[in-house]
């Protein structure tokens, strides 16, 4: 007898689609997608390590039940342990929608009986790309007037990236509550007792609008780090709980132009002189200015390298793994060697390509964060592997010569590619002094990479285009 055994594998990709899929299909091919989150996270085998893929939708149906102390929360969706939800098209097109209690409690905003929260992450899940709208938690008032209940009406729990949490109530924490919040957007959230958008969470990148309703906008939350908070807040953070030291550094590199809070919580901050938070509180490394002379437009970005906040914050405080590499737009957070004040890096490659480009057409393509202006008019570029690459075009010059300046010092070496060969077209090590490199190209754009290695640093400058030969005398 031939004995055959079935060897299951278990799939670790799932996916959702509100307007193509079924709760019947099984969910673990795209071509068959099931309809609601709630019917993935409970119908099927997702286990941790998955990931469950979302189509762009509005995800209003299912609901699952959580017990919190003593209080039943109800969720659009409950992430199971160590499970990634994850949006295919971002959080401009996919949303998941909580609803208000049908029976609010007076002054809770919308929380009461039956109310629905957008998510809630078990242990070492992840949320990573969608608007969180319309969530609510249930709501009783406290023999005091206070509201208690479930806190964070957006997301409770977890760790929650590249998302907007929009018009959501908690009875503490409106937008999050407990959670590792990275590049988020917190806008017109409110509390139903206090903690406008967060509480008891660890902010890093984010960016906070309109979170006017219930004291203080980020409440008992364990890091801030490069955040920006629009004056139309609540005064920014507050602690009322001895398990969160109200410690010099809780409050970093962060853009504050409504009033800080009562607190010591505060170092290498932006303050806006309208926001009246109290000098004594500004902490080491802080700054005040009118908030016409800090330069950012009306989603935080600096308008120009002039503006107060460009390379104005603390490398060592933004030194986490857990932090992430860019901005909350998703852009390279570390330019000129030193981080920007705020939720959103001034992007310096156009400077760069004017340092570099004042007599040809240079322009900067990308440019490490160890790549600095220096002071002879130039780039540096110091560390190891730090790189530097740039695009020379031209409009058609009868004779296409081109020449830079470079020099190097210590006992590093700056290695040059062209067109992004393999090998180097050029090297130079500190023993050869200052040196012009000249090339000639027949092509319309020409793509240089320098990259440098070793103790030391490297010096760029001089980028010229030529009509004719360059004579260089030593």
């Amino acid at each position: 007898a031939v004995r055959i055994e079935a060897v299951y594998e278990h799939p670790t990709d799932w996916y959702v689609d509100e307007k193509l899929g079924s709760d019947s299909n099984r969910g673990y091919h795209p071509d068959y997608p099931k309809r609601t989150l709630t019917d993935v996270m409970t119908n099927t085998v997702v286990t941790a390590g998955d990931t469950v893929w979302v189509a762009p939708g509005w995800y209003t149906n299912g609901v699952e039940s959580s017990k919190e102390s003593s209080y039943n929360q109800l969720n659009r969706v409950i992430v199971k342990a160590g499970v990634a939800l994850k949006s295919t098209g971002g959080p401009e097109v996919t949303f998941i929608a909580g609803s208000a209690s049908p029976e609010p409690v007076k002054n809770g905003d919308g929380c009461g009986p039956g109310a629905v929260r957008c998510v809630k992450l078990l242990s070492g899940a992840l949320l990573s790309g969608f608007t969180l709208t319309n969530g609510y938690t249930t709501c009783m008032t406290g023999d005091k007037g206070y509201q208690k209940g479930p806190y964070g009406g957006g997301v409770s729990g977890g760790r929650v990236e590249d998302c907007t949490i929009r018009n959501c109530t908690g009875v503490r924490g409106g937008g999050a509550e407990d959670a590792v919040c990275v590049r988020c957007r917190f806008i017109d959230n409110g509390a139903a007792y206090i903690g406008s958008a967060a509480n008891g969470c660890t902010l890093v990148n984010c960016f906070f609008s309109g979170n006017l309703i219930g004291a203080y906008t980020a409440l008992n939350c364990y890091g801030i780090r490069n955040c920006t908070f629009l004056p139309n807040n609540e005064p920014v953070v507050h602690f009322s709980t001895t398990s969160v030291a109200c410690s010099p550094d809780r409050v970093c590199n962060s853009v504050i132009l409504c009033k800080g809070g009562v607190t010591n919580a505060f170092s290498c901050c932006v303050f806006s002189k309208e926001g009246n938070t109290d000098a004594k509180w500004h902490g080491e490394g802080s700054k005040e200015l009118p908030l016409a002379e800090i330069g950012l437009d009306e989603e935080g970005r600096p308008l120009s390298r002039t503006s107060a906040v460009v390379d104005a914050g603390d490398n060592g405080a933004y030194a986490s793994a857990e932090m992430g590499g860019v901005d909350l737009d998703g852009s390279q957070r570390i330019y000129n060697g030193t981080i920007d004040v705020g939720c959103r890096e001034y992007d310096w490659r156009g400077e760069f390509s004017r340092v570099l480009g004042s007599r040809s057409s240079v322009s900067v393509v990308s440019a490490s964060p160890a790549v600095t202006t220096n002071a002879i008019g130039g780039l540096r570029l110091s560390g190891d592997d730090c790189a530097l690459n740039v695009r020379w075009t031209d409009a058609g010059a009868c004779t296409k010569r081109y020449s830079f300046a470079a020099g190097v010092t210590g006992t590093g070496t700056l290695a040059v590619y062209r067109d992004g060969a393999d090998e180097p077209w050029a090297t130079l090590t500190a023993e050869a002094g200052q040196a012009v490199f000249v090339f000639d190209s027949a092509a319309a754009e020409n793509r240089l990479s320098f990259v440098f290695s070793g103790e030391g640093f490297a010096e760029l400058s001089s980028f010229a285009k030529h009509k004719g030969t360059v004579i260089t005398i030593r």
